[in-house]
């Protein structure tokens, strides 16, 4: 596999690797009774560059108009918008990435659907790390146990 360089992704890889200093994930859970629109206001307003939308309870069409609500209010901040699991969701919506676990589809694949995307896997041993390094060419976010304790 080529080294991916087209202009979008060099951009969007860019603020990741140089402009973010916290990975801010929605759960509406932990948000202190906001919805996840009002915590994405909060976030933005707070100079987030990037944010990933983590919604497990949501049917599909109520995701999608969420997803292209972050969308929108993303681009307007300038900010990077990453879908947790949903590749579907990802593209319907125009994110500029996705997060993928161990049992969604398999990283390699996602990426044969275009150069541009951020694709991020959750790696929970060295031998996960190790193929999704291969695979993504480093493109990827390990998963932190925390996440597991706050919000299951």
């Amino acid at each position: 596999m080529t080294p991916i360089q087209s202009a979008v992704y060099q951009k969007r890889i860019h603020i990741f690797c140089e402009e973010v200093s916290v990975y801010p994930v929605s759960c509406e859970k932990l948000a202190c009774g906001r919805t996840d629109i009002q915590w994405l206001d909060a976030v933005l307003k707070g100079g987030a560059r990037i944010v990933q939308l983590r919604d497990k309870i949501s049917n599909d069409r109520t995701l999608l108009e969420k997803a292209k609500i972050f969308r929108k209010k993303t681009r307007e901040a300038n900010a990077l918008f990453i879908v947790n699991n949903r590749v579907d969701i990802a593209l319907l919506s125009e994110a500029d990435g996705v997060h993928l676990g161990n049992t969604d589809l398999p990283a390699a694949e996602v990426r044969k659907l275009g150069p541009d995307f951020i694709i991020g896997v959750s790696a929970n041993t060295v031998e996960q790390a190790t193929t999704a390094q291969d695979e993504l060419q480093g493109d990827c976010a390990m998963e932190i146990e925390i996440k597991k304790i706050l919000c299951p």
